[in-house]
This record gives structure tokens, sequence and C-alpha cells, in this order.
């Protein structure tokens, strides 16, 4: 389970070897082997012992904004500090691997997206909207072939997220047509969010982000240092290179939590000159992602929860590096220009 601190001055505290949480006049106590993450959301009071306990029970505590973006995150220093590691990631990143390895992502990333469209296909009423999906669909196929050969050709970042961009410009305008009404949308809008539909799948994006930063941690990789974006000060672009393919999974939990009538417009409010999700709005996506993480979900042909997808495809990231640098370990080093982590079209 994620202990979330929503509640104003709600404090966390340890006793006992437990987690002690008081509002007011509630008290809970919590063993840290039931808790998977902590997540604060309003402003509270976390004791030093209650941060040590979850350090070493290796759980993560994630400070969230009002958008559902995380501002910071604390982990233990024992997350896979290993600097051999570490210089294969460096050497993997200039090597002519790492395109290979960035076409993988794309092409994941863009079957999710066909698979979505797909998928809505059976779900929508509208024939207006059955037209438009299988359209985009129509044409993202031809670009999901080009992409192994664009990876192999020349500038591969550069032409790789070219076609990103093309791909979600018919991807978003079909999928935010279909969407459930008062959720529809025309394009992607992230801060601020201009929708309902943007500002809940914004937040559940960065939910997913503090995930994916944890199983990037845990394989003993450097989340800073990417691989397809290019590195960015105080941004942890590996993240932002390994969420890609799990991000049309969120697209569809969200839709599908918006089809299960467990969000409505009543669950959004006006934030920061956009639309943000309510205090309600954010326990419901909340509760919808931590219930969504536990799930057995299909990840490249396989059924597993969406966790351990996480862990498995970050853990095979740290051995395709660590093969690398015992056969490897100069590489033909070339210098290749790669997209900046804001130029992320989702």
């Amino acid at each position: 389970m994620q202990l979330v601190l929503d509640t104003h001055n709600i404090a966390l505290r340890q006793r006992n070897k437990s987690f002690y949480v008081t509002a007011g006049k509630e008290r809970r106590m919590i063993s840290p082997l039931k808790v998977t993450s902590i997540a604060v959301i309003s402003p509270c009071t976390v004791t030093s012992a209650a941060v040590l306990l979850a350090v070493e029970h290796k759980i993560p505590i994630i400070f969230f904004d009002h958008s559902g973006e995380p501002d910071a995150q604390v982990w233990s220093t024992r997350f896979g500090n290993l600097a051999e590691l570490r210089r294969a990631q460096v050497l993997f990143a200039l090597s002519d691997q790492a395109p290979l390895w960035a076409t993988e992502v794309f092409q994941l990333k863009t079957a999710g997206q066909l698979d979505n469209l797909r998928w809505m296909q059976d779900k929508t009423h509208l024939e207006k909207s059955k037209k438009q999906l299988l359209q985009a669909a129509d044409a993202i196929q031809p670009l999901a072939e080009k992409l192994e050969a664009i990876g192999n050709g020349p500038n591969p970042f550069a032409a790789l997220t070219n076609a990103e961009a093309v791909i979600a410009r018919h991807y978003w305008p079909a999928w935010g047509a279909a969407a459930p009404p008062g959720f529809t949308f025309v394009a992607r809008s992230r801060r601020p969010a201009k929708d309902p539909y943007n500002a809940a799948l914004n937040y559940l994006y960065g939910m997913l982000y503090n995930a994916v930063e944890s199983a990037v941690l845990a394989a003993g990789m450097d989340p800073m240092f990417g691989l397809i974006h290019a590195d960015e000060f105080g941004a942890p672009t590996l993240v932002f290179d390994l969420i890609e393919p799990f991000r049309p999974l969120a697209d569809r939990l969200l839709i599908q939590l918006l089809m299960d009538t467990k969000l409505d417009a009543r669950h959004f409010e006006p934030y920061q000159g956009g639309i943000g999700a309510s205090r309600e709005g954010r326990k419901i996506l909340i509760a919808g992602f931590n219930d969504w993480l536990q799930q057995p979900v299909l990840f490249r042909e396989q059924k597993n929860t969406l966790k351990n997808h996480l862990f498995i495809f970050a853990g095979e990231l740290s051995i395709r590096l660590k093969h690398f640098w015992e056969h490897d370990p100069i590489g033909k080093l070339r210098h290749r220009k790669r997209p900046l982590a804001s130029e992320s079209f989702e």
C-alpha cells in the first residue's frame, strides 16, 4: 500500500518499529512491511525517526505538488551505488548500442499506443470516434514499421524523437476525441493542464515517474544520466527514458477509471491558470494507481504486476550495461546529439 499524507497538519512518527500516524484525534499504527511508498501531498510533520524507518525498509518518501508532479524524493543511500555500473552507463550512452536500445523503447511505446487505439475502438459507441481511431492507427502503423530503420540511420536520436512527435500528432487527437463525455480534449497539455483529462493524466504520470525511479535506483543505475534524453540539471533523464513504454498503460488506466465512473467533473478545480485535481480527485487517482501497480497487466506479451514489469525492465537495462562493460568497455565512442528531457512528446 501507499501511505498518503494529504491532511493538513497530519504527523508521521515512528513508534515500536512501526509508523505512527496522527491527525487530530485519529491515531493509527502501520507496519512498514505493509507500506510500499509514502506520498506527502499536504503540509505535515515527518520525524527523522520515521524517515530512517522508511530508509531501513527501502520505502521511498515522495513529495508531490498540487498537480501531482514530484518535487522531491527520499531514499536509502544503499540503493545500488555501483561505480562500475555507472561508468558503463556513460560509455554505453556514447556507443552504437544506445540507439539500438532507444529504438526498442520507442517500438514498445508505439505498440502500446496502437493497442490503445484498437482497444478504444471496441469501447466507444460513436461511429465518428471509431473512424478517427481507425484513421490514427492506420497512420501510425507504417511509422511503427520504420522505427528500426530510423534508429539505424544517421542522427538516430533526433530522428526517433521526430518520429515520436509525428506519432503523437495522430495519437492524441483521436484518443482525446474518444474519451468519455466531459473528458474529451484536443491535445496534450502539461503545466498547466487545460482540461480535466490532462490534469488527471499528469497526476498519474507523476506517480509513474516515481515508481520508475525506484526501479532505476534498485537496479543500481544513475537516474540523472539519460541514454535517450540529454542530461539536464536536476532532471532524472534516465527515468524519462524508461517511462516511455509504460505511458500508454497509464493512458488506458485513466480511461478505465473514467468508464467506471470513479472520476467526474466534481473532482477537478481551477489551478494556476488551468485545471487541477481536487483533494478528492487526487485520492481516487492515488488509489487507482496503487491498485494498478499490483494488478497483472500485459506488457511485451507477458503478464505480471505492473510493479514487477517496471523492475524487470530496469533490471534488463542494468544487465545490458554490465554485459557491455565486460565485453566492450571502450566502445566506438561517437558524440551523438540527444534530445533534451523537455522535448518529450509523451
